[in-house]
């Protein structure tokens, strides 16, 4: 976080979060989840290769070096969706700004629906789009 920090109480530091960093991080979650899919199908795959050719001799631990992975990847994935939750938390309905984001977040409207809940007119969910990505919480 690029020096966006608010210092709340004696010793707590918040983070300023925009819009665009909470999908981003959104993004990074998605990735990591995929990749634990990827390496535990991966590490399920233990057939032997029957084709009579001499192999490297190497006694390498696939699935143990996996699961290590696996579990590392879990970890990370449980701080940051932590770190996602407590984010979006701070997020208030009171404030427009904050409640058109979750809306956008939570409930998966798009901008025009969220325009037209708002503000009854479906011309300005750029302009709601663009508040909510500039708008720091």
């Amino acid at each position: 976080m690029k020096n966006r920090m608010k210092f709340r109480s004696s010793k707590t530091w918040v983070f300023k979060m925009t819009l665009s960093e909470l999908k981003s991080l959104r993004k990074r979650i998605d990735r990591l989840r995929s990749k634990r899919v990827w390496l535990r199908s991966n590490a399920q795959n233990t057939t032997p290769s029957l084709s009579g050719m001499p192999s490297g001799g190497g006694d390498s631990d696939k699935l143990g070096t996996a699961v290590a992975q696996i579990a590392d990847i879990d970890a990370e994935i449980s701080a940051l969706a932590a770190e996602y939750n407590a984010h979006v938390k701070r997020l208030s309905s009171d404030v427009f700004e904050e409640y058109c984001i979750l809306l956008h977040i939570i409930r998966g409207m798009t901008w025009r629906r969220i325009a037209f809940e708002v503000t009854e007119r479906a011309d300005t969910a750029d302009s709601i789009r663009m508040r909510c990505y500039r708008y720091k919480w």
